[in-house]
This record gives C-alpha cells, sequence and structure tokens, in this order.
C-alpha cells in the first residue's frame, strides 16, 4: 500500500476541522455545562455543609435545651420534694397536736362521766341506805321511834316557843289553831300530851286540825301560824340525806 501525502494532508485537515468542530460544539458546551454542573454540585455541597453545620448547631442546641430541661425538671422535682415533706410534716404535727386535743378532751370527758356516774351512786345510796334506815326503824321499835320523833318535836317547840309566843302576844289572841299532820291516826293520849306540851310554851289554848299523810311514814308535822316543825320520819330522812350529800359533795370535788 503507498502513501498518497495528498489523501494525508486531506485527512489531517479533515481532522483538524473536526477538531475545531467538536471544540466548538460539543466540547466547549460540553465543558460549560461539567463546569456549571461542577458549580452546582459545589454549591449544593457548600449548602449540604452549611445545613450540616446548621444541624449539628441545632442538635448542640437541642442538646443544651435537653439538658436544661433535665436540670429544671430535677430542680422541680427537687422542690416538689422538700414542699411535700413540709407539707407532710406540717400534716403530721397538726394530726399529733389534734390527736393530742382529742385525747385531752376525751379524758375530759371520761372524767366528767366517771364523776356524774360517781355522784350517781353516792346518791343512790344515801337515798337506799336513807328508805332501809327508816324501815329498820319502824320494823325494830316502831313505838320507840315514835316516842323520839314526838321528843324531838316538843324539844324543837321549845326553842322557839319565846318567838312563837312574842307573835302571839301581838294579835291578842286567845288560843291557837295548829294544823298537824300525821302518818296515822293518834290516840287521845298522845294528842293530849301534844297539846298540853304546846299550850304550855305557848300560853295559849289549842285547837288541833288533824290530817293523816302516809308519806310521813311516823311522826308529826305541826304547822304553827307561819311556822312548820317536823317531828316526821319524812323529815328526818330528808334531814340526814341532805346532810349526807353535803359531807360527799366536797369528797367528790377533792376526788
Amino acid at each position: 500500500m503507498s502513501f498518497n501525502l495528498t489523501t494525508f494532508i486531506f485527512e489531517l485537515i479533515n481532522f483538524v476541522v473536526l477538531l475545531v468542530v467538536l471544540q466548538r460544539f460539543l466540547y466547549r458546551p460540553l465543558r460549560r455545562g461539567i463546569e456549571a454542573r461542577r458549580v452546582r454540585l459545589e454549591g449544593k455541597e457548600t449548602e449540604a455543609t452549611r445545613l450540616q453545620e446548621e444541624a449539628r448547631e441545632l442538635l448542640k442546641a437541642h442538646g443544651a435545651q435537653e439538658a436544661e430541661l433535665r436540670q429544671l425538671r430535677d430542680h422541680i422535682v427537687q422542690e416538689a420534694t422538700e414542699e411535700a415533706d413540709v407539707e407532710r410534716g406540717r400534716i403530721l404535727a397538726q394530726a399529733r397536736e389534734d390527736g393530742r386535743a382529742e385525747h385531752a378532751r376525751l379524758d375530759r370527758l371520761l372524767e366528767a362521766e366517771r364523776e356524774e356516774a360517781l355522784r350517781w351512786v353516792q346518791a343512790t345510796a344515801v337515798e337506799q341506805s336513807t328508805v332501809l334506815a327508816g324501815r329498820l326503824l319502824l320494823a325494830l321499835a316502831p313505838e320507840a321511834v315514835h316516842d323520839a320523833l314526838l321528843t324531838h318535836l316538843v324539844e324543837a317547840l321549845e326553842v322557839h316557843a319565846p318567838a312563837l309566843r312574842e307573835a302571839m302576844a301581838e294579835d291578842g289572841r286567845e288560843h291557837v289553831d295548829v294544823a298537824l299532820s300525821v302518818a296515822r291516826m293518834p290516840d287521845d293520849a298522845t294528842l293530849d300530851r301534844l297539846r298540853t306540851s304546846l299550850e304550855g310554851l305557848l300560853g295559849l289554848k289549842v285547837r288541833f286540825a288533824v290530817k293523816e299523810d302516809d308519806g310521813l311514814r311516823a311522826g308529826f308535822v305541826v304547822r304553827v301560824a307561819d311556822r312548820v316543825f317536823d317531828g316526821s320520819i319524812k323529815g328526818q330522812l330528808d334531814a340526814f340525806r341532805g346532810l349526807a350529800r353535803t359531807m360527799l359533795e366536797p369528797e367528790a370535788a377533792h376526788g
């Protein structure tokens, strides 16, 4: 195969023309496109880097906020725990105080009930013993009790006789009406004895208005003017009952 210079030159020219054409219409646009793409990629890479930095900053800020929130949460929990401890202590102290107050109130109530029960027992004992004493006296020696009551009544009249005589003398009366209450109707001898004693003490004639009262149990009750003289079992037992209660009251108060 022979070398043809003309053909070679022509081919060389074609090659150069092709290079020029490719350079102008293919390589330059391609380079510009590649360069533009490279610039866009660099811009995107820069943007990505910037976004990564921002993301890291956000993560760092989030971490800081999370730490701050944890610290705030711990602080709130600690404050709530301390306040709960204080409130629990206050409630316990109040409960103890209320318990002591209630205990004291119950003690006072129990003491009052005990004293009331003691007074009731004492009053019942006095009442029962008084009733029993009256029954025993009447059962063992009724006549002796009757005579003793009459004697007691006459003695009481003797004590008050001067005042009665003075009151009767001022009225200028010659007799006196005496209301006589008896447990059972006395015999004439007893009435005469009582009338004689009264007339001797008062210096006046005595007229009896006699009335039976079985509540007296035994003895007499004499009303002269505005004075009453009790010589009955009931009156004596009432006096004994009152004396016993009076004697028991200081003891109960002291107890």
